[in-house]
């Protein structure tokens, strides 16, 4: 079957190829980040972008030691209503398409309390985009299906990109250094992908009578827990609720029937003996199970897993590695269940939102 999902989730490897090759230039953007001692970023978005902004926001913590913090854009929104923004603050905005409202909204409201803005987008000609002082493109190209696939990845990897380019300072040739220190990661997402592919036909076999789906993450997986969870949600139109682990085995697990399906993606975290445990509760129940391991270690430590991603030194890295093998179980399990890949099922919907302008991409 060839939908357009399919083509972008295959495409990943040169999108990424494309991004590393054009570079970020973001020498103004550094040099402005400097000259203004940021000490605060709020990185924002809402869908998918949310969870981009996530792993955004680790990744920068540990790179530049000042306070990042992830925020839809509603909550941006909520927690600046009676100020907090400043010459010292900076909002980051992560939007594939550059149109939703109500970040562009956020951008508009961070401008006019004296803030430092950038966005982080597929469309630079968008409307964020040309409110936003500094622009990051991300060079994903075309995506019209409604499962945002390459879309994710190549944003969410621009945003820690960034975050990797100020810990860098004024550093010369810095684009050339970040393609030298990334350049294994196309052919670690054409691994991931056939990997997964490789698979996924027991997955669904597992799944496709599900009532309801649970996916658990742990340690630097949380997020792509979170963004594999829609994924399934959006695509196949099935319930799904996306849960951190720890939080998962309290009141979660009575929600847990016969028909219902766990998939866990884990990395190494420091108390391992709760990914075991959670293992083990599962079997215990006897519930159809999925484990993921973000790359060997995880593997060796907590196996065995249903698949092993390839290893990536980069925990962030590994957690956009992550959501690969949910893209494709989002698609080939929308296509056991009979339910279309490419569209929403309620498009009615998109002008009562209204949560998106029209523009000239």
């Amino acid at each position: 079957m060839s939908t357009q999902m399919l083509q972008h989730i295959l495409e990943q490897p040169e999108a990424f190829r494309r991004l590393l090759a054009a570079g970020l230039k973001a020498e103004a953007l550094v040099a402005a980040f400097r000259k203004r001692k940021i000490r605060k970023v709020w990185i924002v978005g809402s869908g998918t972008s949310l969870y981009a902004d996530m792993i955004a926001a680790s990744s920068w913590e540990r790179e530049l030691g000042i306070d990042c913090e992830a925020a839809s854009s509603l909550e941006f929104l909520d927690e600046t209503e009676t100020g907090g923004l400043a010459s010292d603050v900076m909002a980051l905005a992560i939007s594939q398409s550059g149109a939703s409202l109500i970040l562009l909204e956020g951008i508009r409201r961070a401008n006019a309390g004296g803030a430092m803005t950038a966005v982080v987008t597929a469309c630079p000609k968008a409307p964020i985009p040309l409110e936003a002082g500094f622009v990051i493109e991300t060079h994903t190209g075309p995506e019209a299906s409604l499962g945002k696939t390459k879309g994710f990845t190549t944003t969410a990897f621009a945003a820690v990109l960034l975050g990797r380019r100020l810990a860098m300072g004024m550093f010369p040739d810095a684009d050339t250094a970040l393609q030298a220190r990334y350049a294994e990661l196309p052919a670690s997402f054409a691994a991931a992908i056939e990997a997964s592919r490789a698979v996924i036909a027991t997955w669904i076999e597992k799944f496709r009578h599900a009532d309801a789906l649970f996916v658990v993450g742990a340690g630097s997986q949380v997020p792509t827990a979170l963004e594999g969870a829609l994924k399934v949600l959006e695509v196949a139109k099935m319930p799904v609720v996306a849960k951190e682990i720890e939080e998962m085995m309290h009141g979660p697990f009575n929600g847990v029937g016969p028909a219902t399906g766990i998939i866990l993606v884990t990395d190494e975290i420091a108390q391992g003996h709760r990914i075991s445990a959670f293992v083990e509760g599962v079997k215990l129940i006897g519930t159809a199970f999925v484990g993921i391991a973000a790359g060997p270690a995880a593997a060796e430590s907590h196996g065995p897993f249903d698949l092993v991603l390839p290893p990536i030194e980069d925990a962030a890295a590994r957690a956009i590695l992550g959501i690969v093998p949910f893209q494709l179980l989002a698609h080939d399990l929308a296509a056991a269940r009979g339910v279309p890949i490419d569209t929403a099922r309620y498009p009615q919907l998109y002008p009562v939102f209204a949560s998106k302008s029209v523009h000239n991409k």
